[in-house]
């Protein structure tokens, strides 16, 4: 895609960097009419939905002004998710494919189809409680089912776009950078240089950043493992989010739209308050370190300094408009008290995020 955009272009560095945004303004376009009708079809309020996962600051900052892929993934992977909740899930299938070709990790969405798909076939629209009977079996053909087509979709996309499969030999390429922002790589890294300050000798400390890494993978896997055997069959769509976050958190390199993978799926899906809150804050620091990170590299790095100050005292002045974040409906709820409990309640939480 990238490569057709400089070729209309005529190879002008200037308007091929500016033509490249219009992909992602369609995307975050998609994902505007897309993943309100998803919260709805959840029993969730669709102002949650459009204040998580499309004015997020993020969203505008790093998928259209850094005119990543990754809008075009998470576009895709809620339109998939759509489909699916109507029950179309070779559709969506297709879909959630398509943004894998983008980028791979939007295959664990793919747990969220099987999740919708098994739930629309007992009958059912909205996200159940935890502790919801399942049919195992069942939902085992189905996710079975999903993942063949998904594949075969993506194998199909592959072939035609003459692409390859060459990616996957370098899977590893992005856990050879030290990422400042992937917890298990600063906390390798950190203990590391602890026991390195202290007079360990480096060739002892040297194995324990990849170490630490691969234990990362090992509990990303074994949560995967449970996201997808019991949460997708009950809560699709919080399940496809986790999936995505858990995957963010426990990688070896993170980015700050990382975190867009799922916290836009967030707002389609009943959300605990705290979990909010938090990622108010998480949200408030990245788009720091995003500001301070160019502020660094043009050489205004007092300036930087000051607005991420300035925004930061801000944030810490109205932290108490944090406390009732924008309501959902709990897993289960259905009937018109559920329609009054999507109703907003205005919080000023997007105001203040507005003025940080």
């Amino acid at each position: 895609m990238q490569r057709t955009i400089v070729d209309l272009t005529g190879g002008d560095a200037m308007i091929a960097a500016i033509a490249m945004r219009l992909p992602a303004l369609l995307a975050v376009g998609a994902i505007a009419y897309a993943l309100p009708r998803l919260a709805e079809k959840m029993g969730v309020s669709r102002h949650q939905a459009v204040w998580l996962g499309v004015i997020n600051p993020l969203v505008l900052m790093h998928l259209v002004g850094g005119m990543h892929n990754d809008a075009m993934m998470i576009a895709l992977v809620v339109v998939g998710l759509l489909l699916a909740a109507d029950g179309r899930w070779m559709a969506a299938s297709v879909a959630v494919a398509a943004g894998a070709s983008f980028k791979q990790t939007a295959v664990l969405a793919l747990v969220g189809v099987a999740g919708l798909a098994y739930r629309h076939a007992r009958g059912e629209r909205r996200e159940a409680p935890l502790m919801s009977a399942v049919d195992q079996r069942s939902y085992v053909w189905i996710a079975a089912r999903v993942g063949a087509v998904a594949f075969v979709a993506f194998a199909a996309l592959t072939l035609v776009s003459g692409l390859g499969w060459g990616w996957i030999a370098n899977l590893g390429v992005p856990g050879s950078v030290l990422s400042l922002l992937s917890p298990v790589s600063m906390a390798g890294a950190g203990v590391a240089g602890a026991l390195t300050a202290v007079g360990v000798p480096q060739e002892w400390t040297g194995g324990i950043a990849p170490a630490v890494q691969i234990a990362g993978l090992l509990a990303v896997v074994v949560a995967l493992a449970w996201i997808t055997w019991v949460l997708a069959p009950r809560r699709p769509v919080a399940a496809a989010a986790w999936a995505l976050l858990v995957f963010t958190a426990g990688g070896p390199t993170v980015y700050p739209w990382y975190v867009l993978w799922g916290v836009v799926l967030l707002g389609a899906t009943f959300t605990d308050r705290r979990v909010v809150r938090a990622l108010v804050w998480i949200t408030g620091w990245l788009l720091a370190y995003s500001m301070l990170d160019v502020a660094v590299v043009n050489g205004a790095t007092m300036i930087g300094v000051a607005a991420v100050a300035w925004g930061a005292w801000t944030l810490w002045r109205q932290r108490s408009e944090l406390d009732r974040p924008l309501p959902a409906v709990e897993p289960g709820d259905s009937g018109s008290d559920a329609g009054a409990a999507t109703t907003p309640r205005h919080s000023g939480i997007s105001a203040l995020l507005s003025r940080v």
